[in-house]
């Protein structure tokens, strides 16, 4: 009864009747669009995270010679990370099979024997298995793990030294995660959830002002 009296005072006032823009048609608009890019940016800008950062990991100036490697989705993240001096980039599938994995994990291992220090960054349980199997077969070489799902995903790589997450796998979210990286911006996003055990809802690195 209350259901049908709500919806016979919006029938009342026409709210089923008004017409509303394909939204196709008002993406295609290219101011519109163009403003809602700016939106989806900034949005994805400020939820980047920094959960942890032990020894100031993150972010990697300019002045940082040390030799990475990067493991992340194909992607904005790769891309952009691949532009760094010093820095080896192996991009991974969204999906993998068993053969490809086993593939990737002999390649991040041999890049990993070069290497001073690496990012792992993950979207799904694929990547997170990479990163468990490098982890354990490196357990010197630092590393930072990026979450582009689950905040919870730090449950899998508890050994991190920094963790960051953009709750997101899209464009902009991975085009923000490798700005926050490259040291371009400060992260100033806040944990949404309690990862127990570990972290409180709200919590954030506070990051210097001077990058």
């Amino acid at each position: 009864q209350s259901v049908r009296r709500i919806l016979e005072a919006k029938f009342r006032r026409r709210l089923f009747h008004r017409e509303v823009e394909p939204l196709k048609s008002v993406l295609k608009k290219r101011n519109r669009n163009e403003v809602h890019a700016q939106v989806a940016q900034r949005i994805a800008r400020e939820a980047v995270t920094l959960v942890r950062n032990r020894g100031e990991f993150l972010p990697l100036s300019s002045e940082d010679k040390r030799k990475m490697l990067v493991v992340a989705p194909r992607g904005a993240f790769a891309k952009a990370m691949a532009k760094r001096p010093n820095t080896k980039v192996i991009a991974l599938p969204y999906s993998m099979s068993r053969r490809r994995r086993a593939k990737a994990l002999r390649d991040v291992s041999e890049a990993l024997r070069k290497a001073d220090a690496w990012i792992i960054a993950a979207s799904n349980r694929y990547h997170i298995a990479i990163g468990q199997k490098a982890a354990k077969a490196f357990p010197n070489k630092p590393f930072a793990f990026l979450s582009f799902a689950s905040p919870y995903f730090l449950n899998y790589l508890p050994n991190a030294s920094a963790y960051v997450c953009t709750y997101s796998y899209l464009k902009d979210a991975q085009k923000a995660a490798a700005a926050a990286v490259l040291g371009e911006y400060t992260m100033s996003g806040k944990l949404p959830v309690t990862i127990p055990g570990m972290y409180s809802y709200d919590h954030r690195i506070e990051q210097s002002r001077d990058l």
